[in-house]
Order: structure tokens, then C-alpha cells, then sequence
């Protein structure tokens, strides 16, 4: 990889908080005054109100807040990328341009070369018609050596993935490639929109130090966004917090996590689920004695087709066999790429299988399995963009008509709306699902699976891409359905620490089956 790039004389920023150490590297970026707002909207209120801040080279800068604070309207604004209804305000200095006066040509210029972002969302921000190599190709040219040694920065060892489609990737193996995207040659600036979302403990250690050689060794300037604390503490320099648009607290990384003046702050470790236990444990010992299981997988075998012109097959699954007893909270944990989601995939009918899966004591047919639930990793991605959430929410009852009472379609929607604490935005369900936050957007995805009036759901990563504390609302959400409606739960995840808080047993995956279960 090469991340040379060229000297610029550049006058150092008086607005720039910590000096010292920092004293003698030079302002790459400032940002000052920036405000945003909807346009012809003079009630509106301000979606970024008054930030300023400066970013040097080969530091990394943390923005921190909970969903819908405006972490990634700051970087979009940054990037030139902000919808054509909002309104721009304020300078963002880049080597002592203002990136606001140039026009959309100009920014795409800049983008990729100077500034490179790896976005939140690979499922969305991923080209779904280019293969892997193809998109790399538009990035460092098409020299396959230098694009597996890329691949391979990332923890991508596998040069297949070149010839795969991105829908071919596992979640963290997506959320890797698209990281690897943002580093286009010569760039000085990266933007990591949460990086770790989804990523195993050995991947995000593997992506730490990525962050650690751009910034110390390469000098490139890093603009965090993420949720994650142990990420901010490992690598970061200085941590803004944001909240309402607003910076509520700025300061040096032990400051901000060790000492911090603002409610949002001091009331992470509050809230956050990972440090006292959601539910109390089931008495598995006697539901293995007393019951049957609920759902029973025998010896599970799934591979696929490396190309549509060959005979060879890659096997996911192998010999897997487990079981999940009523109202009990299964965890599911293993590294990208193990086969979790593919096990949830085989539990749903989506994919072809060899062996037998068990529902309530009968063998299911290899489609159509409407008494599953499935919540998404990416609830942004599991919305049609084209459709308003009430088309969405009411597209259950025209999939599934038995689920509807005659005349009380509203009112089933009204009903589910107040049990995932969302009845306040029943005067929004005619609004699109990029107008909602990742929280909002997680309890609708539950509500459209309540209406479905499902008893078993799988959890796919249903909390990776939220911020602490929506996390903590959204997991007391789902045990208070648990305890409430005898819901029955494969929670998928990388948090092992939440799992052991929110699950009664959890099992261990490796290479394509369970290796060790956790009791």
C-alpha cells in the first residue's frame, strides 16, 4: 500500500485544542461554525448547530453520541454529501480550502483521493452489480497483487472474495472490505464511520491496528465515528461528544471516559446491559428432562457453488446439531465468516440444506416457514427505501392475510406501535426509512415482526450498529417481550459480554459447527 502524499504548506490553526505533543504537527482539517439545517424550514431546528473543530495530520479524532446526534451528518457534510434539502452554513477548511465553496465536481475530485470514507452501512453503500475486484479496480487500478495485499491489511485472506459479489460476505467481512475502499492512493484524511460494527474481537483488534500504522506511521488524519469505547481508548487522541447536533464535551480520550462533565457520558456505564444480568437464568436442566425442544437442527450441511461454471463447492455448515427450548434466549457467537448467518438462513428456509430441522416436534419443509421471525443485522438495509414505513409495516398483512382482524388493521398497527415504544411517531409512518435513526428504525423492524405474530425469532447482530444506550433500550425492549409474550430467541453476536448477560446458554461456532457451548 502506498499512502504518500504531497507536502503541503499549511498555517497551523489557532482554534486547535490540544497542544504539547500535538504542537508541531500541521492542520489538515477545520471545521468551524458549521450548521445545518432543512431548507425553507424556519422552525426546523438546527440538525448541526455551531460545531468547530480541527483535525491534524496523523491524529485520530473520536466523535462520539448517542444515534441522531449528528455524527454522520458531520462527516457527510465533510464529504460534500448532504441531501439537496439541507442547507449548509459555516467553513470546512481543508489544506486551506473551503471545501464549501467548490462545486459537486470539484468535491469528486477530492473524494477518494485527498479524503477517503468508510461508511456505516456496506450493504447499502456497497455497489450490489460490480464484483469485489471490480470496485477495487476504481480505487488503486487493477493490479491483483497489490489489490490481495490490500485485501489481506484487513484480515481478507482469501483472494476469492475478488471474484464475489459483496451480498457473497459475511457482515464483518462486508464491513473490512468497505474499510479497505477508503484508503485510495494519496489520501490524507479517512473518515471510519463505525468500523467495528459487527466485527469479531480478533478483527477489531486486526482494524485498531490499521487505525494505529495510518495515523502514527502514515500520517494520515482519522476521523472516528463509532460507539466503541474500547476502540476510543485504544487508538483516538482526542473525543468530541455530541448531542442534538450540538458538542457537549470535548477533551483528551482519559477525560472523556474517565472523567466526564456531560448526563450522556456519565450515563453510559448506568446503562449500559453488559454490566448486570437483563433476565433471570431458565432452569435448562429441567426444560431438557420436561420438554421437547422448540426448534431441533440434526446434522446440518450447507455449501455453495463457487461459480455458477463450477462443480466445486465451499462448505459452510457441517455436521452441526443444536436445539433451543421454549422461552429460552439462545446466544450464538463465532468470528466473520463462521457460518452464523448462514445457520440462521438454513433456520428460515432461505437456503438449501442436507439434514433435518424440527419445529415444535415436526419436520419443516425446506420453504415457507411464516411461524420464524427474523430481525436484521442492518435495519436500514432490511427497509425498502421506496416504501414508507406503513406500507411497510402493512405489507405483513398482505403476505400474511390471516393475520389481520377484520377492520382493525390500524389498530393491530397502533397496538404493536405502543409495545416497541414508538406511538409517539404514529403521525410519521407516511415518512421513508432514511428519516428515522438506527434505534427507530430497530423497534419498527420488531414491530413488523410482531405483527407476523411469531413466538420464535432469530437475532441477527440486532444490536451492532447502536449506540449504548439505544442498545440498552433495545435489548430491556426484547427481554420485556420475552417475559411478556413467551418469546423464544437466537440472539447471533460478536458481544460476548452482552451475551452472557441477555442469554441463558450460548454456543460457540468455528468452521461451520458448534465447538463449545457456554453455560
Amino acid at each position: 500500500m502506498n499512502f504518500k502524499s504531497d507536502k503541503l504548506c499549511v498555517q497551523p490553526d489557532p482554534f486547535c485544542e490540544n497542544k504539547g505533543a500535538e504542537e508541531n504537527k500541521e492542520v489538515l482539517l477545520s471545521v468551524r461554525e458549521l450548521c445545518v439545517k432543512v431548507r425553507e424550514s424556519e422552525n426546523q431546528k438546527m440538525l448541526l448547530d455551531n460545531l468547530s473543530f480541527s483535525l491534524r495530520r496523523g491524529e485520530v479524532l473520536a466523535l462520539v453520541g448517542e444515534t441522531g446526534s449528528g455524527k454522520t451528518m458531520t462527516a457527510k457534510a465533510i464529504m460534500g454529501m448532504l441531501n439537496a434539502n439541507l442547507s449548509v452554513e459555516g467553513r470546512i477548511v481543508l489544506e486551506g480550502q473551503n471545501l464549501l465553496d467548490l462545486n459537486a465536481q470539484e468535491m469528486h475530485a477530492l473524494r477518494g483521493r485527498k479524503i477517503g470514507m468508510a461508511f456505516q452501512n456496506p450493504e447499502t453503500a456497497l455497489n450490489p452489480l460490480l464484483k469485489n475486484g471490480n470496485q477495487l479496480n476504481l480505487i488503486m487500478g487493477k493490479n491483483e497483487s497489490d489489490q490481495v495485499r490490500r485485501l489481506r491489511s484487513f484480515g481478507l485472506c482469501d483472494k476469492r472474495i475478488l471474484k464475489q459479489y459483496p451480498f457473497e460476505l459475511s457482515g464483518g467481512m462486508a464491513q473490512r472490505f468497505m474499510a479497505s475502499l477508503s484508503l485510495g492512493h494519496g489520501v490524507e484524511m479517512v473518515i471510519f464511520d463505525e468500523p467495528t460494527r459487527g466485527l469479531d474481537p480478533d478483527n477489531r483488534n486486526l482494524l485498531a491496528e490499521l487505525i494505529l500504522l495510518l495515523s502514527k506511521k502514515r500520517h494520515v488524519a482519522i476521523l472516528l465515528l463509532t460507539h466503541d469505547m474500547g476502540l476510543i481508548e485504544r487508538v483516538a487522541d482526542r473525543c468530541i461528544v455530541l448531542q442534538d447536533g450540538k458538542i457537549v464535551e470535548h477533551g483528551s480520550v482519559d477525560t472523556i471516559l474517565h472523567h466526564p462533565t456531560s448526563s450522556y457520558m456519565k450515563g453510559i456505564r448506568d446503562e449500559d446491559p453488559r454490566f448486570q444480568r437483563i433476565l433471570p437464568l431458565l432452569d435448562l436442566e429441567e426444560k431438557k428432562q420436561e420438554e421437547t425442544p422448540i426448534l431441533e437442527l440434526r446434522d446440518i450441511h450447507c455449501s455453495y457453488a463457487l461459480n455458477p461454471f463450477s462443480k466445486e463447492r465451499h462448505q459452510v455448515l457441517h455436521e452441526l446439531n443444536m436445539s433451543v427450548f421454549q422461552g429460552e434466549i439462545l446466544g450464538l457467537i463465532g468470528a466473520s465468516g463462521c457460518g452464523k448467518s448462514t445457520l440462521a438462513s438454513c433456520i428460515l428456509g432461505l437456503l438449501n440444506y442436507q439434514g433435518e430441522i424440527f419445529f415444535s416436534g415436526k419436520l419443516l419443509k425446506m420453504r415457507g416457514r411464516p411461524q420464524i421471525g427474523h430481525i436484521c443485522q442492518s435495519a436500514t438495509s432490511s427497509f425498502d427505501p421506496a416504501r414508507t414505513i406503513r406500507q411497510s409495516l402493512e405489507e405483513v398483512f398482505l403476505v400474511h392475510p390471516e393475520y389481520a382482524l377484520p377492520g382493525e388493521k390500524e389498530n393491530q398497527i397502533h397496538n404493536v406501535l405502543k409495545v416497541v415504544d414508538l406511538y409517539h411517531l404514529l403521525a410519521r409512518l407516511d415518512s421513508y426509512p432514511h428519516e428515522f435513526s438506527g434505534g427507530q428504525l430497530q423497534r419498527f423492524a420488531i414491530a413488523r415482526t410482531l405483527l407476523s405474530q411469531v413466538k420464535f425469532i432469530i437475532l441477527d447482530e440486532v444490536t451492532s450498529m447502536l449506540d449504548l444506550k439505544t442498545q440498552a433500550s433495545i435489548i430491556r425492549l426484547l427481554a420485556r417481550l420475552r417475559k411478556e409474550r413467551g418469546l423464544t430467541y437466537i440472539f447471533i453476536t460478536h458481544d460476548l459480554p452482552l451475551a452472557q448477560q441477555f442469554c441463558d446458554r450460548i454456543l460457540q461456532m468455528k468452521d461451520g459447527c458448534v465447538r463449545n457451548c457456554l453455560e
